[in-house]
């Protein structure tokens, strides 16, 4: 039997197996943000990120483990304003041979049972309209199509909508 993912609050020592981790999953799909160029190579600089966001109330990153391997991670960055304080940004990524594994659903649970705690009232995330993997597992956890960023990003030179989703908390 496979061993069980599980999933805790990164911390600053994760920085490293965070970089290598986004920089395989942006090798992997074109569905993330960062393209493989772009990801982060310093893990003082993420290290230095994590316990920045350790003491914010609204924001967190978490990492899904498995047999000792981290093999996704989520991120929610919330509001700094006091308007925006009660929401947070997801950003998740998984890394190909553990979609459909139950690791980002995972993911999805722990951060809102700590956006529960921490009495956040929303979480939202963007999504690539053909990202239809994504938005399934995201409508199947209660995340709603708020509206449709058109022509938000560029992938392989081509210009791709996005769709804002939205779960109240």
């Amino acid at each position: 039997m496979a061993d069980p993912v599980t999933v805790r609050l990164a911390t600053p020592k994760d920085a490293a197996a965070l970089i290598a981790l986004q920089r395989r999953i942006a090798d992997e799909t074109t569905f993330m943000l960062l393209e493989p160029d772009e990801v982060p190579v310093r893990p003082k600089g993420l290290a230095a990120h994590l316990a920045d966001i350790a003491i914010r109330a609204n924001s967190a990153w978490f990492v899904a483990e498995c047999g000792g391997a981290v093999v996704g991670y989520l991120g929610a960055d919330g509001g700094r304003l006091g308007r925006n304080a009660a929401s947070a940004r997801i950003f998740v990524g998984v890394i190909r041979d553990y979609w459909g594994r139950g690791a980002a659903r995972a993911l999805f649970q722990a951060a809102e049972d700590w956006a529960r705690g921490q009495g956040l009232r929303r979480l939202d995330l963007t999504v690539q309209v053909g990202n239809a993997r994504g938005r399934a597992l995201y409508e199947s956890l209660g995340y709603e199509v708020e509206g449709r960023m058109r022509e938000s990003l560029v992938v392989d030179g081509e210009p791709v909508d996005e769709l804002l989703m939205a779960k109240l908390i």
